[in-house]
């Protein structure tokens, strides 16, 4: 099991997301919501449209796809984060 490192929380809609603390800048950067399967999302621009939180944490680009390791929605955490292409299957659990 990896270190755990400092952990902030974002709470929305009752439920708590955790993230690393040095993301808190970023977290901040938008008003996020509870969207379809509890993925937090918020709008950004016209052109751009909805925006996941896991993507904007890590940088993902189109074409990439991101996965929550531990299939837990709410885990934002980096070490939970994985950043794929496509045609590449999902890390295991």
């Amino acid at each position: 099991m990896g270190s755990v490192g400092k952990v902030g929380e974002l709470i929305v809609d009752g439920a708590y997301y955790l993230f690393d603390a040095e993301q808190v800048d970023r977290v901040q950067e938008h008003y996020w919501y509870a969207g379809r399967g509890g993925r937090l999302c918020t709008h950004v621009g016209v052109r751009r449209g909805t925006i996941y939180l896991s993507r904007h944490l890590t940088n993902a680009v189109p074409g990439q796809r991101v996965s929550h390791i531990n299939g837990d929605v709410t885990d934002l955490r980096l070490q939970n984060l994985s950043v794929r292409t496509l045609d590449t299957p999902a890390p295991l659990p």
